[in-house]
């Protein structure tokens, strides 16, 4: 989903009611992802929210429920993420000696 800022919105707030949303991070995603709009709304709130990526990957939150479920992921970015995305591009760049490197001084 879109919103990486806060006041920013690209869904309804009956689209998170209705789908399963999955989260990168809830901390940063109640205040600058889609889903600030569904705590203004009393849909989300810290004590009941979307469950993270890692939760759902490792197993410990639900999946959706069939394949026809609409899933959402309010995808706010991590550094950390992008981080391991760019030391997985290095590696592979690396291993296939693709690219150049250069040195910044």
């Amino acid at each position: 989903m879109g919103a990486d800022t806060a006041g920013k919105q690209e869904h309804e707030v009956a689209t998170l009611r209705d789908a399963l949303v999955v989260v990168d991070d809830w901390a940063q995603a109640r205040l600058l992802g889609e889903s600030q709009h569904a705590v203004r709304a009393g849909l989300f709130s810290d004590a009941d929210h979307p469950h993270s990526m890692g939760e759902v990957i490792s197993e410990l939150a639900p999946a959706r429920s069939d394949p026809q479920q609409l899933t959402l992921f309010d995808a706010t970015g991590l550094a950390l993420q992008d981080l391991a995305a760019a030391e997985l591009a290095a590696h592979l760049a690396e291993e296939r000696q693709a690219g150049r490197i250069i040195h910044l001084d």
